[in-house]
């Protein structure tokens, strides 16, 4: 089937999903972004900037706490609270489809086609995913994500196969 086709359908099939919830019945079909592929890793970097701008601003900020020490506490606390949450809350995500990539992004959700991928770079401890709208670029580091990138890079030479995207491999 074309992807305009296939575009119809998924569309056809929400609308067709949405009347039947409204009715009480079970959804039909399946949505793209039901069955991706999800490779999770653990961000540390921002997290632990947080937390040590948290200590730092307690130890340097000690002697003007005597003016206003309920700032100088939340400030503190509330930092240190935010690299909590970054670490174990805002974990970076990368999915794979049938016919698109998805990752989270600062911002949320981000979705790309593999029509708008110019290319995919896997190095070692690295993969990089470059588009091909204002030279966007997705990276995803051993060190800094702490993802499985021996499974994502299997999955991204599938999927770059499958939608003839061009692979650098450096391994």
């Amino acid at each position: 089937m074309s992807r305009k086709w296939e575009r119809m359908i998924e569309k056809n099939r929400q609308k067709a999903n949405v009347q039947r919830k409204k009715q009480g019945k079970q959804s039909i079909g399946y949505s793209e972004r039901e069955t991706m592929i999800q490779f999770k890793g653990r961000n540390w970097f921002l997290p632990a900037l947080f937390i040590l701008f948290s200590i730092v601003y307690l130890y340097i900020f000690r002697q003007q706490s005597v003016i206003d020490t309920t700032n100088y506490w939340m400030t503190s606390v509330l930092y240190f609270l935010f690299g909590l949450f970054l670490f174990f809350f805002r974990r970076p995500v990368l999915k794979v489809g049938r016919d698109q990539l998805a990752s989270r992004r600062f911002t949320g959700m981000k979705y790309v086609a593999a029509s708008d991928i110019e290319n995919i770079a896997i190095v070692q401890g690295a993969v990089v995913i470059q588009m091909k709208r204002k030279r966007e670029r997705w990276m995803f580091n051993r060190m800094f994500q702490r993802m499985n990138l021996e499974e994502v890079s299997d999955k991204l030479r599938e999927f770059a196969g499958r939608h003839r995207i061009p692979i650098m491999d450096s391994l």
